[in-house]
């Protein structure tokens, strides 16, 4: 997949990915235990993700989600429980972040 072009190198395996996708949209998924990244959504458009539930703290180095390169994307309604980094965002246009929070409380933003 690598060298046909449709997975970069610096792309980490995933349980939900999309890349280089228009008109995106995921809602009400549990992702459970997933060994690197539950959701990536890598150079996308018009994304959007809601009712996302994602629990993988009992895996170490687990990520939630992972937008890259996306333009105008909306998540809503996430709740994140992993133990590395809940949102990780890179190089993202027009990201609307609403009622997405961790297993710690802690609301997350774009930045």
């Amino acid at each position: 997949l690598v060298a046909a072009g449709y997975l970069s190198h610096d792309v980490k395996p995933a349980l939900v990915a999309f890349t280089h996708c228009t008109n995106v949209s995921v809602s009400a998924l549990h992702l459970w235990n997933s060994a690197y990244v539950a959701l990536s959504l890598n150079g996308c458009s018009d994304v959007s993700v809601s009712g996302v539930d994602v629990d993988g703290k009992d895996i170490p180095s687990s990520e939630g989600v992972v937008l890259s390169g996306c333009k105008k994307a909306s998540l809503k309604d996430m709740f994140i429980k992993v133990s590395a980094h809940p949102l990780s965002m890179e190089n993202n246009q027009g990201v609307d972040i609403q009622h997405a929070i961790t297993d710690t409380g802690k609301l997350l933003t774009g930045s």
